[in-house]
C-alpha cells in the first residue's frame, strides 16, 4: 500500500505488534536494497518505508538523481512482501516521517552510522524508538553502480 505522509499517523494507529521504519532513496533498486529491506522487516510485525521524492533526492545525491522517479520506486516498493507500507517525503532528514511512523525500530543501513541528523535523533528519543544500524550487502550502491556503468 502507498499512502500519503499526512495520511501515515493514522494508518500507523491501528497497526499492532511491533513496527520498524527504514527510510532511503531506492533508487535503482538492487539486491542491497532487498537484503536492508528483509533485514529491517526481521525485526518486527510490519515495515514502514519512507521514501525520499524526487525534489528530496535531488537534494540528497546532486543533479541527474533519481534515475527512477519518485511513483515508480514506490511500486517497487510496494510490491515487496516485506514492506508494510510505503510513504514519501519531500525532506532531506526523516523527522516528519518518523514522527508519523512512530516506530519500535529505525533500522539504516551501517554506511549512515555517522550520518544520522540530529533531529532525527531527538524525534527516536521523544518517541522512545531505537536505532538500528543493519549490515550492507558488499558491492552493491546505487553510486558505485552508476560509477561503473558511466
Amino acid at each position: 500500500m502507498i499512502i500519503g505522509l499526512p495520511d501515515l499517523a493514522s494508518y500507523r494507529a491501528t497497526l499492532s505488534g511491533r513496527v520498524v521504519a527504514t527510510n532511503g532513496c531506492f533508487d535503482l533498486f538492487h539486491p542491497g536494497h532487498l537484503d536492508s529491506l528483509r533485514r529491517a522487516r526481521a525485526l518486527g510485525d510490519h515495515l514502514i518505508v519512507g521514501l525520499n521524492s524526487d525534489e528530496s533526492v535531488g537534494l540528497i545525491k546532486g543533479s541527474g538523481r533519481p534515475i527512477i522517479g519518485e511513483a515508480h520506486r514506490a511500486e517497487m516498493l510496494d510490491a515487496l512482501k516485506c514492506v508494510s507500507v510505503v510513504t514519501v517525503f519531500d525532506e532531506r532528514t526523516a523527522e516528519r516521517f518518523l514522527e508519523a511512523a512512530k516506530p519500535h525500530y529505525w533500522a539504516k543501513s551501517s554506511e549512515y552510522q555517522d550520518n544520522v541528523a540530529s533531529v532525527e535523533l531527538e524525534v527516536l528519543q521523544g518517541i522512545g524508538a531505537k536505532l538500528v544500524f543493519l549490515p550492507t550487502l558488499a558491492g552493491f550502491s546505487t553510486t558505485e553502480l552508476l560509477g561503473r556503468v558511466a
